[in-house]
């Protein structure tokens, strides 16, 4: 083997260990420093996740707190979510001035405590009705904010202590630091003005120092802003309905019309459609992008304005409780009667409070109501004259009877008052002529009747030769030219299947002078009901009306036809008219003047002195003055329209027992002595026609004198220069849609209107003329429309417009969707109550703004006396035509206000019959509710039962895209009106807003006055939706907040300018959609001239001429025709989305980590969409529906909150 020889040491190379020691050494240096960078990697990576879970975790804090902030404050009810930039010190421009932080949201609660019954609204029917104690109060909603939902005001304004300050959204000052983030910042939006700041709320924990202490230290903070979704439009909800197709011949899609099915995005400034098809949706504002790219921008300038998810609760935010399901009631029957609905246990809340159908719609409803509010039920002094449920319940079963298109109706006639008042009986203003009188008495059933709008006559002189040789003398012979206007008011065709008979009270006691002689008179007297003329009952002349259809919205001209006829005072069915063929100079009613010995001869003055009607030489002209002005006078000024059930050929005595339809006194006493007549100016003659016997007549073309013409008709739109005159047109100037009720059966002069002071005593809405040419017979020849002779209800027959529909009856596939299409209902038989109730609100010119009935006139029987009507006799007879009711109620009184008062917060309708409501329950998705907002909520178990029930529908249903009436944003409003922007109802791009869903004239796309205005329907064009919006807006900060819905639909209780019209009617005022009729026909807001006393037969002494306020009245007379948008209009489409109070909200929180030197090391951000439910946190015991009255200083939570959406935001996002 071999073995190795060992060499000498110091003969071998040197320093070999070492290297290798050495070079190992680095190698293991090496190691351990990758080691030790690895663990410091480690060590760094655990840390930067330690810190931002920290973050994250603090977030989450934030948006806990936020949480159960939103709960506290929110859940109840009662409580109302209010932007700052409600606060804006210059609401009338859209910048918001004065408020520093004007996104944040603050907290209003609707419950008053300064009342005992916890409302604002008091009753003292002896100081003004209805009233609102926050007037006069310095009420500011600045002062009424209990809490901003941001970060550092945990607990609210009065859990604030020690180094804890309130912030408030107007003087809070933020600028960027250490201790404030921006929340909502260029992720979101671009404009500054839309960033959000808040202050940071420092985060702390326990640390363990080396000498054993525990210290505490900050480690982070979070900070959270919380925002109302429900006053943002809700862009990602489909329309329901989008596959029904709108056709006008059936009705089908019509809902599309009457509900804010969806929110119209391409409105919103910014946001570009795109493409063509409008029912594309999104699931958040950003997926516009998509759409467009050039809608980014849009999408960043609209964050406040639009949200892709919002519900509301269905609940009475002014006195808490869900609201009742009012279709409950009108959908069901007790053995075809009304049903009624009984109270839950707890009537001590009007949530629990049960329908009946003798319960009120004006005044406290019925004795619980009133009892509630602290109100004596048996003293309301409206009892005897509120309309009842029961009507709503008839109105909406109507439905069953008409389908949608061209339908017919005959005469419904208002109830009767059977046996009659007693004191209709007897030498009373109605002379025994009005034994079934109709019942203005608690309306309960429908009437459909045509409205009078003219009732007059002209009339011709004539002469003929009696007798041959020197015994030859001339008789005079008076041509009675009749004309009645029936207007059917209604979408339906109206079928008049009896005759009526008309009792026209006019001047039958006239005087004329001829041939310019003040010498040669003789007196033309006519009209009487005892067989022969009768000085006290002259001028009373009767004239039948035959059996004919009148379509929809049209108005028949009724004149007489044929041969002349001698008018019969006696056996009235010979005085009948037609209106086939047009008036003509050669048919007319005649009356002979024979008598050669009469009482009346003393005005039968001529050259030989004989006091004999006959008259020596035939005049050639004529003209009218007063030979006394007191028995030359009429004795009164009235018509009466009665329907013929009992004998169609009626004498005086059948027809006091026939049907009174309406009673209209157009006189300045009621019959309590002679009017004073009105005399023609001097120089103005008419002929006297010369016939060649008794058997001639007045040939065709020879019409009488414009001046001839005595009677009466509905105030013109625009008025007669002879009417205006120097100083009357202030007087003049009605809306005959806007606070009249040309329905009403009975019509007279009541203690608050407006009175001109002589002859011939301008008043009301009916009125009688001033001798003018503006009223020939020329100017007014009717026109000939498919047989008949037609005119136009509110000015001459050839105005241009052949159809005004004013009102809609339900039908099958309509029905009653909502409580704005309630508004077509007729609630009051009295003239000046207003056409539209339901959902209008433009203060009664009679009434003080600051309350519900007028202030009291000195003397009894509330204003119907001396002092308010003349004399104490005149006020008798007024108060004979309504039957003493003054005595115990208040006639005058602001019915809208009234019945919105006691509608719009307490009441929702389903819209749905209870089998459609059954097909929503088990098919939601395929079965919508006509009504596609409501969606169900609440699934368990079969929910039919309690949806078709008036408590518990609401606990099941919720509001999709509920939008609170108290948001500021134009672009959200914009978004809102515009739901019926292209549903195929009018022209692309046109936003329509129809009266009446069949009408019968064209679309009106313009501003600027057009006659289709009175025909058509109204649609808006983009730059109006604009304009209307931004009106809008302005309103909503001048009024806010609103304790209730019905309270945002009303007029305020107060002297400023709110107080005259809602907020919707407000501003519609002040914006573009009526400028053309508000232009056209002008109201002009100025006080009334000074009328002095009057000057009238019997000295009469009226304390004050001018009551009614001129500044109270609408913008236009054209207000309320079809074609002029109003508030109702609004509401009728979008008033069943609406709610007075946010339930969705928008929480943004944000967390943050620091380290041991106060070092922001981790940041973070989330988002959380929370929703209030109808579910009770702490239930009641009666239905479990509503949260039960805080016992014992317990904290009303109210509803209970569910977070139905979060994410976590990434810093670009923010």
């Amino acid at each position: 083997m071999f073995i190795m020889k060992a060499h000498n040491v110091r003969h071998a190379i040197k320093g070999f260990a070492l290297i290798a020691t050495i070079s190992v050494l680095l190698l293991l240096t090496m190691v351990a420093v990758a080691f030790l960078s690895l663990s410091a990697l480690t060590v760094k990576t655990s840390r930067f996740e330690w810190a931002q879970e920290e973050a994250r975790a603090n977030a989450r804090l934030g948006l806990m707190i936020a949480i159960g902030e939103l709960q506290r404050d929110l859940g109840p009810d009662q409580r109302i979510a209010v932007s700052a930039s409600l606060l804006d010190s210059n609401p009338d421009t859209l910048a918001i001035e004065g408020v520093n932080n004007e996104q944040w949201m603050g907290v209003v609660s609707s419950r008053f405590d300064q009342n005992q019954n916890g409302s604002p609204f008091t009753r003292d029917m002896d100081d003004g009705g209805l009233q609102d104690a926050r007037n006069g109060t310095n009420f500011r909603i600045r002062d009424q904010v209990t809490n901003y939902l941001v970060s550092g005001n945990e607990g609210g304004r009065d859990k604030m202590r020690g180094a804890r300050q309130y912030q408030d959204a107007r003087t809070e000052n933020l600028p960027l630091g250490q201790d404030v983030v921006e929340i909502v910042s260029r992720g979101s939006v671009r404009n500054p003005r839309d960033f959000v700041r808040v202050r940071k709320v420092v985060t702390e924990k326990l640390r363990l120092t080396p000498d054993g202490r525990t210290e505490i230290r900050p480690n982070g903070g979070y900070a959270w802003w919380v925002q109302s979704n429900n006053q943002k439009a809700h862009v990602g909800r489909p329309d329901t309905h989008r596959n029904s197709a709108i056709d006008h011949n059936n009705g089908t899609g019509m809902q599309r019309m009457l509900h804010p099915q969806d929110a119209e995005p391409f409105v919103i400034e910014g946001i570009a459609q795109g493409q063509d098809n409008r029912d594309t949706r999104v699931l958040t504002p950003k997926t516009f992008t998509i759409i467009s790219e050039s809608n980014r921008i849009g999408v960043l300038n609209n964050f406040h304005a639009m949200t892709s998810f919002s519900s509301s609760v269905i609940c009475n935010v002014r006195d808490g409780g869900l609201k009742k399901n009012l279709s409950a009631f009108l959908h069901n029957s007790d053995n075809g009667q009304a049903p009624e609905i009984r109270d839950l246990n707890d009537p001590s809340r009007p949530c629990y409070i049960g329908v009946s159908p003798n319960d009120f719609l004006i005044g406290p409803p019925n004795e619980r109501h009133a009892a509630i509010r602290d109100v004596d039920f048996n003293d309301t002094q409206l009892q005897d004259i509120a309309p009842t449920f029961e009507l709503l319940w008839n109105w909406a079963n109507l439905a069953n009877e008409f389908s949608f298109g061209y339908a017919s109706t005959g005469i419904r006639e208002q109830k009767i008052w059977r046996g009659a008042p007693s004191r209709n009986g007897g030498a009373n203003v109605y002379d025994q002529e009005n034994l079934r009188p109709a019942d203005p008495r608690n309306l309960s059933t429908i009437k459909i009747t045509p409205v009078i709008v003219e009732a007059c006559v002209y009339y011709n002189l004539a002469t003929y030769p009696r007798g041959t040789g020197s015994e030859q003398q001339n008789a005079l012979r008076l041509c009675l030219y009749p004309r009645i206007g029936l207007w059917n008011p209604y979408n339906v065709e109206m079928r008049l299947d009896k005759p009526m008979l008309l009792q026209l009270f006019l001047n039958g006691k006239k005087t004329v002078e001829f041939n310019g002689n003040v010498g040669f008179t003789r007196e033309i007297y006519y009209g009487g009901r005892r067989n022969t003329f009768d000085g006290q009952y002259g001028g009373q002349v009767y004239f039948k009306l035959p059996a004919v259809t009148i379509p929809p919205g049209e108005t028949f001209i009724f004149s007489m036809g044929g041969a002349p006829r001698e008018l019969n005072i006696n056996q009235f069915g010979a005085n009948i008219l037609q209106a086939r063929e047009a008036p003509s100079s050669d048919s007319y009613l005649f009356k002979d003047y024979l008598q050669v010995r009469t009482s009346r001869g003393q005005y039968a003055r001529d050259e030989d002195n004989d006091p004999s009607e006959l008259m020596p030489i035939a005049p050639t002209s004529y003209r009218e003055r007063p030979l006394s002005y007191k028995e030359h006078g009429a004795d009164n000024y009235m018509f009466m329209l009665k329907y013929l059930q009992n004998n169609p050929n009626p004498t005086i005595a059948s027809f006091r027992n026939e049907p009174a339809l309406v009673y209209a006194s157009v006189s300045l006493q009621a019959g309590g002595g002679d009017e004073f007549p009105l005399e023609w100016p001097t120089g103005t003659e008419g002929i006297v026609h010369q016939l060649t016997g008794p058997g001639d007549h007045i040939d065709a073309g020879n019409p009488p004198h414009p001046f001839s013409r005595d009677g009466f008709r509905v105030r013109w739109l625009d008025e007669t220069a002879s009417n205006k005159g120097v100083n009357n047109e202030l007087f003049l100037q009605e809306a005959p849609l806007g606070n009249w009720n040309l329905r009403a059966s009975y019509i007279c002069r009541n203690p608050y209107d407006n009175l001109t002071n002589r002859a011939p005593y301008f008043h009301g809405i009916y009125t009688r003329d001033n001798p003018s040419d503006e009223l020939s017979w020329d100017n007014l020849n009717p026109v000939l429309r498919n047989g008949f002779q037609t005119g136009f209800p509110f000015g001459k027959a050839n105005f241009g417009v052949d159809t005004v529909v004013a009102f809609e009856v339900p039908t099958r596939e309509v029905g009653i969707p909502s409580l704005g299409y309630l508004r077509h209902l007729q609630l009051s038989e009295y003239v000046w109550h207003p056409s539209y109730t339901i959902g209008t609100s433009v203060a009664d010119p009679k009434v003080p703004t600051t309350g519900t009935i007028p202030t009291e006139i000195p003397g009894n029987n509330r204003g119907w006396s001396s002092a308010g009507l003349g004399t104490g006799y005149w006020a008798q007879l007024f108060s004979d035509i309504v039957f003493y009711l003054p005595e115990k109620n208040h006639l005058i009184f602001d019915m809208s206000y009234e019945v919105n008062h006691n509608l719009w917060s307490d009441f929702f309708l389903t819209g749905g019959t209870p089998n459609q409501v059954a097909n929503f329950a088990q098919d939601p998705i395929r079965s919508p509710l006509n009504n596609g907002n409501l969606r169900l909520w609440d699934r368990n178990g079969d929910p039919t039962n309690d949806l078709n029930d008036m408590f518990r529908a609401a606990g099941r249903l919720m509001i999709d895209g509920g939008f609170d009436v108290h948001s500021t944003n134009k672009e959200a409003w914009k978004a809102l009106l515009a739901t019926t922007r292209d549903t195929g109802y009018g022209s692309p791009n046109r936003t329509p807003f129809p009266r009446t869903l069949f009408p019968q004239g064209q679309e009106n796309d313009k501003a600027e006055y057009s006659t289709k205005v009175f025909t058509g329907f109204r649609s808006l064009g983009d730059q109006e939706i604009d304009s209307l919006a931004e009106a809008i807006v302005r309103e909503v900060k001048v009024r806010a907040p609103f304790f209730g819905l019905s309270d945002f639909v009303n007029r305020r209780l107060t002297e400023d300018p709110t107080g005259r019209n809602g907020a919707i009617e407000a501003a519609l005022e002040q914006s573009l959609p009526n400028r053309g009729q508000n232009q056209q026909f002008p109201i002009t807001k100025q006080s009334l001239p000074n009328q002095g006393g009057l000057v009238a037969e019997g000295n009469p002494r009226q304390s004050d001429l001018t009551r009614s306020d001129q500044l109270l009245k609408p913008a236009s007379t054209g207000y309320g025709t079809p074609g002029y948008i109003t508030q109702g209009d609004i509401l009728q489409v979008i008033g069943s989305g609406l709610s007075a109070r946010s339930d969705t909200f928008k929480v943004r929180s944000y967390g943050e980590s620091r380290d041991i030197s106060g070092k922001v090391v981790a940041r973070a951000w989330c988002e959380a969409v929370v929703q209030r439910t109808p579910e009770p946190v702490r239930p009641d015991q009666v239905t479990g529906l509503n949260p039960r009255v805080p016992q014992d200083g317990e904290v009303n939570f109210g509803r209970r909150f569910q977070i139905v959406s979060f994410r976590w935001l990434h810093a670009d996002e923010v």
